[in-house]
């Protein structure tokens, strides 16, 4: 089951923002850490092999740079929680394919089209491929993650249909999910203070993440 999606553009977006502060040497080891973390999805691995949920920003300091990136991926997921559950007011737990899980995925959506457009000229997620194994994953596997975010990213207009390709990879384990993921994103486009309140999410992020790291 695919669960709890990511988007890539928002955590590579992240990553660059924090490159110098976590001394990051080697870049492409660097993204491919990033992500890799949600790679599991196509690898079959559990999620707890790849989320580690006792991480401490600080821990993002020490590592080679494709655990540094390994790591702020996973320290983006955990400080995002609150923030976007908050936007729907939700306090139990998410099933999958609910209609709060959609309306989740749909935020998040929004949120990484605004990091696709800010990323696009680089063309820097078109370039991400997959370096390492740490759980000993098969590597066409893991491959295949790379390049389904590769077909993604690609587009040279970065919108809502870009992201055809993840919808219909969706739509493999549950008929249907992506026609409701796409309908319920262009519904909270139409509200201008929901995307507003989306977008405002990742400074304060930015603005946390930064506090973690000045108080070690």
């Amino acid at each position: 089951m695919k669960v709890n999606m990511a988007m890539q553009a928002t955590h590579v977006r992240f990553a660059i923002e924090f490159e110098k502060e976590l001394g990051v040497l080697d870049r492409a080891e660097y993204l491919s850490g990033v992500m890799y973390s949600d790679s599991r999805y196509t690898s079959g691995i559990d999620r707890h092999l790849t989320h580690d949920s006792s991480l401490k920003i600080t821990y993002a300091l020490v590592g080679s740079d494709f655990e540094k990136g390994w790591k702020i991926h996973v320290l983006y997921d955990m400080l995002e929680h609150d923030y976007i559950f908050g936007l729907f007011n939700i306090t139990a737990k998410l099933v999958a394919f609910s209609d709060y899980w959609i309306k989740i995925s749909a935020a998040k959506f929004i949120e990484d089209l605004e990091s696709f457009k800010l990323l696009k000229e680089s063309k820097i997620i078109e370039s991400i491929s997959p370096t390492s194994t740490p759980n000993n994953e098969d590597p066409s596997k893991l491959s295949k993650w790379y390049d389904l975010q590769r077909s993604v990213y690609c587009s040279e207009i970065p919108s809502i249909e870009s992201y055809k390709p993840m919808m219909d990879w969706f739509d493999e384990d549950v008929p249907g999910a992506g026609v409701r993921w796409e309908a319920t994103t262009r519904d909270l486009e139409k509200d201008p203070e929901m995307v507003k309140n989306i977008h405002a999410m990742y400074g304060m992020i930015v603005k946390e993440f930064y506090d973690g790291l000045r108080a070690r």
